[in-house]
């Protein structure tokens, strides 16, 4: 009889699109299966989108050592990835898989409505049968470890004797959610196996195995057209409650801090307080770590670790060269692990330079010739594009407060300001004075 009712009603909501001229067409989710593939074992769901055409597989795959920690009884990951491809397209979705009762409310409540007010869309229904009947009880903490300044002090915050509180770190995690490629497959699964290799020396020094999860769901939003940006957070919360069989709690680092919260059309990370700790689950739990902390603050926090020097990459020359120019030429001169050059290095280095002067122990993974040939060039761009870049914004407050002599073109950017700013309030002061004159002799 409940079938039966719940056709009527998917008949009469059709019809309604129908008559209001409504597109009706939905996505939807199969329940997920578990299969081995090769030397890799993939949790997988059949994903038929009607706006796009696509019907193909959404996978996530780990190593086999992995098998047992995959999550096949909930369809949770699946609809966190479709959520933001069916808000953009209009679509509804149907999930043909228990989906944990926690995280649905949340999605149907808080999740969704932040997400189509951003993206000036409507609300979608989402058809899906929420449950808590299947409990893991997971033992494991994974951390994302890029070993960039977000992920490096969220780990040291959740491990050692900071740590000891129960949700002290236990598996290194790397996931291919789309950061590492987005030409094809192939390439982002290259970069994965290169990520591993770098992130092996920093798992044997701190004793922790890592987890690398490789999946193919940064085409299906290609073929939406959703960007990373708009989507890095729950891709990655995807990616790891994925393996919520192992993971009860897992760190997730902090873009910007809670102050710095901005409704944003362009970065949904700058809201992820709003919504991240939300993509939770009656088996997973997501920590946001460090909400409080700059980015500023975070580097002076991992600089006082005395083995930051040897693991610290912040460098997103690969991420441009994959993901932005589609050409890797301009790295053929990259000499060391962190370029030295590009702007995460630059705001990197100039932060630990400002905080501690000498940054000469950062020389075995930095071209810190490189950095000092583009310093005052930075510097003076800092000062010239703080008011729209936060990092910035961070960057020049610690110039201030450091009381770092100048370069000459920060200076002149600096005069210029000044100059600007007395022409604004002058000419403000000569508004009110006109305004006064006004109200006084023609009674305005």
């Amino acid at each position: 009889m409940t079938g039966i009712l719940g056709k009527m009603a998917c008949l009469q909501y059709r019809e309604y699109c129908r008559l209001n001229k409504k597109s009706f067409a939905m996505i939807y989710i199969s329940h997920p299966y578990i299969e081995e593939r090769a030397d890799r074992v993939y949790l997988i769901s059949r994903l038929l989108d009607e706006t796009h055409g696509w019907n193909e597989e959404l996978w996530f795959s780990v190593a086999p050592e992995y098998r047992e920690s995959l999550c096949e009884d909930y369809a949770d990951s699946f609809l966190l990835l479709t959520l933001l491809p069916a808000i953009k397209s209009g679509q509804d979705i149907k999930v043909d898989a228990p989906i944990s009762r926690r995280l649905l409310f949340n999605i149907r409540n808080t999740i969704q409505p932040i997400f189509a007010r951003m993206m000036g869309k409507a609300q979608i229904r989402i058809e899906a049968e929420p449950s808590d009947a299947v409990l893991y009880h997971g033992k494991g903490v994974g951390c994302g470890c890029s070993l960039g300044v977000d992920s490096m002090s969220s780990f040291l915050r959740h491990f050692g004797q900071e740590g000891k509180d129960g949700y002290h770190v236990t598996h290194l995690t790397l996931f291919n959610s789309g950061q590492l490629g987005s030409h094809d497959l192939q390439s982002g699964c290259d970069n994965l196996i290169r990520s591993v290799e770098r992130l092996k020396p920093f798992s044997d020094a701190v004793e922790l195995p890592i987890c690398a999860v490789d999946s193919n769901l940064n085409a299906y939003y290609i073929a939406n057209g959703v960007s990373l940006l708009h989507s890095f957070v729950l891709r990655t919360c995807a990616c790891a409650m994925a393996l919520q069989k192992l993971f009860g709690n897992y760190v997730y680092a902090s873009s910007y801090a809670v102050h710095q919260f901005e409704f944003s059309m362009y970065d949904a990370s700058h809201m992820e307080s709003a919504y991240a700790p939300l993509c939770s689950t009656e088996n997973f739990n997501l920590i946001l770590s460090n909400p409080d902390m700059t980015r500023v603050e975070k580097t002076d926090y991992i600089r006082r670790w005395a083995e930051t020097p040897k693991f610290l990459q912040a460098c997103w020359a690969e991420q441009v060269a994959y993901n932005v120019g589609h050409d890797t030429r301009f790295l053929e001169g990259k000499k060391k692990v962190n370029c030295g050059w590009c702007d995460k290095c630059k705001r990197t280095l100039l932060a630990l330079e400002l905080l501690q002067g000498d940054i000469s122990m950062y020389e075995d993974q930095y071209d810190l010739e490189k950095y000092r040939a583009h310093r005052d060039e930075f510097i003076a761009r800092v000062f010239r594009e703080y008011t729209h870049n936060v990092f910035y914004r961070e960057l020049r407050e610690l110039i201030l407060q450091k009381q770092m002599p100048l370069p000459p073109m920060a200076q002149e950017i600096v005069r210029r300001q000044k100059m600007k700013a007395a022409l604004r309030s002058r000419a403000m002061k000569m508004f009110m004075l006109c305004k006064k004159i006004c109200r006084r002799f023609l009674h305005v």
